[in-house]
């Protein structure tokens, strides 16, 4: 099962992310040219540990398309405040939170 969420609409990513270790914190940190290297391997493994699979945020992208709401009126102004999907092979449940003339709303699936 893979959750993701989304603070801005259409940017997805996973929900439980990785964060770097204090010790990873400092080699980050650091201006020695020794550590570059290590840089580049900390960077990349945290970046590729929170990048969420392609497959997942496109049925995201299709469930929130097909969930979000559809505006009756043209004066309607809708707007995005977050979502969270739970993704279990073809399975997606979760929720979007918006506004819609400034009301909050929620749908829940």
């Amino acid at each position: 099962m893979e959750n993701l969420i989304s603070l801005s609409e259409g940017k997805w990513m996973k929900k439980d992310r990785i964060y770097p270790t204090e010790e990873q914190k400092t080699i980050l940190n650091s201006n020695k040219s020794e550590d570059t290297a290590q840089k580049k391997v900390i960077s990349d493994l945290i970046r590729t540990e929170n990048t969420a699979n392609k497959v997942d945020v496109d049925k995201a992208i299709e469930t929130y398309n097909s969930k979000k709401p559809v505006l009756e009126k043209p004066e309607d102004v809708y707007k995005f405040i977050a979502a969270s999907f739970s993704i279990e092979g073809d399975v997606v449940s979760g929720f979007i939170n918006y506004s819609l003339n400034g009301v909050i709303n929620k749908i829940n699936f």
